[in-house]
């Protein structure tokens, strides 16, 4: 009897169909993988303003993020960027106005960061200002003599107390032109100084005024302008008689500087935009 159950159980075994494992899903690696693994991209990291998808930002200078203190210098002013090129130098922080700005001391009236943005050639300036004054230097780039009636690379002017210009030299420090608004602005406002082009100098250089494109006069020799110095970017230089910088006064009350280095030009308008009202906001200026 216990011969027969063995071999019944036998047959049982021998009979059984095979075992089938269930299926296990495919490990999926992000980022790179291995041959033979499916790979899935990254996500892309969230875009929160001033940052936006089709420009670099260079610098971030915005002056209600200084904890110093009503009358106190503003040295150093932190770069918010996070690439750390924060600006030292003799300038003031106010807090009369929401948002705080950051002014002269009536003696040396600059600030100066690090050199950065050298070979730009599609490039945007946002400039926020407490009001216009004349003859100063919003940004600059130095000349390698350190003259400080010198510059290279951008130059930003405020003149005649409501009009902007902005000036381009290119690595030998030569003038390759200039365009200056035609209308004059009345009130505080997000300016923007724009080159989107490296071919004749006119073509792509452009100021906006809260996003509005102006009219201007263009002083340009139509050569191309490329970066390609390594000196200190400024802010804020007096421009007195002579261009000295302790004249005793300043022309220009900084509130925001940014600067970005344009990679997408097909979404940089919309991105433009963007940043223009958010700074607004931010500032609180109605445009």
């Amino acid at each position: 009897m216990n011969n027969l159950i063995i071999a019944l159980l036998a047959n049982q075994e021998a009979n059984k169909p095979p075992l089938i494992e269930p299926e296990r899903d495919i490990p999926i690696r992000l980022g790179g993988g291995s041959p033979g693994v499916p790979t899935q991209a990254e996500p892309p990291p969230s875009m929160e303003l001033p940052q936006v998808a089709s420009a670099t930002l260079l610098l971030d200078l915005e002056a209600d993020t200084l904890t110093v203190g009503d009358g106190n210098p503003a040295s150093p002013w932190l770069d918010q960027s996070g690439n750390s090129r924060d600006f030292t130098g003799n300038r003031v922080f106010h807090s009369d106005v929401d948002g705080g700005y950051v002014d002269g001391n009536g003696e040396d009236q600059s600030m100066t960061g690090l050199d950065f943005g050298d070979d730009l050639d599609k490039f945007a300036v946002f400039v926020v200002l407490k009001d216009l004054g004349w003859g100063g230097h919003l940004l600059d780039k130095l000349w390698a003599s350190e003259d400080n009636n010198s510059y290279k690379g951008i130059e930003i002017i405020s003149f005649d107390g409501a009009k902007v210009s902005f000036l381009l030299f290119d690595q030998d420090g030569v003038t390759s032109g200039g365009i200056q608004t035609i209308d004059p602005i009345t009130q505080p406002s997000v300016l923007t100084f724009e080159k989107v082009s490296n071919d004749a100098f006119s073509d792509g250089l452009r100021i906006y005024v809260d996003d509005v494109l102006q009219d201007v006069d263009v002083n340009g020799g139509g050569v191309p302008v490329s970066f390609s110095t390594t000196e200190p970017w400024r802010i804020g230089l007096c421009g007195g008689p002579g261009g000295e910088t302790d004249a005793g006064f300043s022309p220009h009350a900084g509130r925001a500087y940014l600067i970005y280095q344009i990679t997408d030009l097909d979404n940089w308008a919309t991105d433009r935009a963007a940043i223009t009202a958010w700074l607004a906001d931010r500032y609180n200026i109605t445009i």
